[in-house]
């Protein structure tokens, strides 16, 4: 597949050339602790919008008392600040699911809290090549555990694309965006580093999966294909 200026966007990916388990071999810490998932299962049922409180979430005429129906405990004055506790919550739970959960279902719950450190390094590639100040795009960065934290105002501030793959914590991240710009160095348009960093991110998924025992594969190939 071709880009613009004749520029392919197909990058040999960073999972291409390391396993799963090694690109994220922090999960799996604490073994199967089958209380505290279930624990955790029945409380996130119980936040759950479903049934009559679907219903009354339905009812409500106005973003404020949503937003307050919906985390009582927390002031969200925008929609930007729901969204961010929505995503920051997730990242949260995932972070501390990963701890419980050993093999290669704790190298998928792992992986899948990479997404967001993913993310967080395309808001800061935006503000290097947009020359955008760190304090216009801090609040749209997720919270995450130390060993997926990032040198956040320092890639802001990078002076090139190239300073900012220097910069990037080594592995997935570090080596998708040299890849891209080895491919596309003349033309360091964004696009072509989050390609680079969402096909290994996603190569990173397949691989996961099929490590996964049967009857987890089968649910999640089952719910990807019903969607």
């Amino acid at each position: 597949m071709g880009g613009e200026r004749g520029c392919p966007v197909r990058v040999r990916t960073a999972v291409a050339e390391a396993g799963i388990g090694s690109m994220i071999g922090r999960a799996g810490r604490g073994g199967n602790d089958l209380d505290y998932l279930a624990a955790r299962v029945h409380g996130r049922r119980g936040r759950m919008a479903e049934k009559e409180r679907l219903d009354g979430l339905c009812r409500i005429d106005n973003l404020p008392d949503f937003f307050r129906a919906v985390f009582p405990e927390t002031e969200c004055r925008t929609i930007h600040d729901f969204q961010h506790r929505c995503v920051d919550e997730l990242a949260a739970e995932l972070a501390g699911l990963r701890t419980h959960i050993s093999g290669p279902g704790g190298e998928m719950v792992g992986w899948t809290l990479v997404r967001f450190q993913i993310e967080n390094v395309k808001v800061l590639l935006r503000a290097c090549l947009g020359r955008i100040p760190f304090d216009e795009i801090e609040s749209h960065l997720v919270g995450l555990p130390a060993d997926l934290a990032l040198d956040s105002l320092r890639l802001a501030m990078a002076e090139s694309p190239e300073a900012f793959a220097r910069l990037a914590p080594k592995g997935l991240v570090r080596t998708s965006l040299e890849k891209a710009l080895e491919v596309c160095g003349n033309d360091p348009r964004s696009f072509f580093f989050e390609a680079a960093l969402d096909c290994s991110y996603f190569q990173g998924l397949i691989i996961g999966t099929d490590r996964l025992a049967a009857q987890d594969r089968d649910i999640i190939r089952h719910n990807q294909y019903s969607g």
